[in-house]
């Protein structure tokens, strides 16, 4: 099984966005796939330095940095996801599913 990350909504705000939680869902998703693609809309991998050391010395996961998902494909789940690259090329990713993180960590209060 191939599960994708998306996850270039990490820092769209300072408010609430933790990186981190995206980065721990790409290592407990390489745990279970055997390919996981991070695309990320930022050029680098922010947050923690150890955890982001740790992640992009993971074998099984793929980074587009500074990319965007165009499309996701497929009709009743995900089957690829068709992306532009930083040099504004196109690609299109065959995969068997597809996961959203954003890295937002909610806020609620009791």
């Amino acid at each position: 099984m191939t599960l994708n990350i998306r996850t270039e909504a990490v820092q769209l705000n300072e408010k609430g966005v933790d990186p981190e939680i995206a980065m721990d869902a790409l290592l407990s998703l390489n745990k279970t796939s055997k390919q996981v693609y991070s695309i990320n809309i930022n050029p680098e991998l922010s947050g923690d330095i150890i955890l982001k050391s740790k992640v992009e010395a993971t074998a099984g996961i793929t980074y587009y940095k500074s990319a965007k998902v165009l499309e996701i494909l497929g009709n009743e789940k995900g089957t690829g996801l068709k992306l532009e690259k930083n040099d504004h090329s196109q690609e299109t990713l065959n995969v068997d599913g597809v996961f959203i993180e954003a890295g937002f960590e909610p806020e609620n209060s009791f």
